[in-house]
């Protein structure tokens, strides 16, 4: 399934380049619809020719039924789902197989960023064909060389490429370290973006205009997400 297109939200938007976000998780069940919202959010302010690829890489919990009633209900979505796991870069070559877009963004599973912040990649990709982008995250606890605790910000990676720089770089995308030295080192035009300092927790921060204008959006350009969604993701959460 192509990519809908659709009137961007913000004047002034690039249409010009198409985009798929691709998602790869796996025992994702309890996060997955929260995750594909918050890009159905975002996404639209970007382009007005996107799409959402859920890869599930063999998981043994409800993700693959969620994503696909996510996919029947968003006409943005689609999912594929591998029958036994075979890793991240095999649920890259997937998602790439699966997509059709100029532009493609690639996050850390359970990555968490900024909704505002994505505008940045989105922009930089006007001089650049490859932009790297690292979440700072609340600080970890974690054990130093004498035992103390110590702690240090986690880190999640988000990714945008495009479709003509991926295909010889694919093998180095589940890698960001590598793959930073490869583009460097083969002269692509990149950049590298620091996101998210002082920004957590990131849910206080979603505009309460922008939740209503995504909401007559969903009345206008499809179904309603049905009840059984909610109660799949309450049952997942032990609600």
């Amino acid at each position: 399934m192509g990519a809908t297109r659709f009137r961007s939200r913000r004047e002034g938007a690039s249409l010009e380049r198409s985009l798929s976000a691709l998602l790869l998780v796996r025992e994702a069940q309890s996060t997955l619809a929260d995750t594909v919202h918050r890009l159905l959010e975002v996404l639209p302010e970007l382009t007005g020719d996107f799409e959402v690829i859920v890869v599930d890489d063999g998981s043994f919990d409800a993700t693959i039924e969620i994503a696909d009633e996510l996919a029947r209900c968003f006409p943005q979505i689609r999912a594929v789902r591998h029958s036994n796991p075979r890793g991240r870069l095999a649920s890259i070559r997937t998602g790439l197989t699966c997509s059709r877009g100029e532009v493609i963004l690639f996050q850390d599973e359970g990555c968490d960023w900024p909704l505002d912040e994505i505008h940045r990649l989105w922009r930089a990709m006007d001089c650049h064909e490859i932009v790297l982008a690292r979440v700072a995250l609340p600080a970890e606890s974690t054990t130093g060389r004498r035992g103390h605790r110590v702690d240090r910000p986690g880190l999640c990676r988000l990714q945008m490429v495009t479709r003509r720089a991926v295909e010889p770089l694919v093998g180095l995308l589940h890698d960001q370290m590598t793959l930073r030295s490869a583009v460097a080192q083969q002269g692509y035009p990149w950049c590298e973006l620091e996101l998210g300092a002082g920004c957590w927790p990131q849910r206080a921060h979603i505009d309460p205009a922008s939740s209503r204008r995504s909401a007559e959006n969903e009345r206008t350009s499809g179904p309603k997400r049905p009840n059984y969604l909610a109660r799949l993701k309450d049952f997942a959460l032990g609600e």
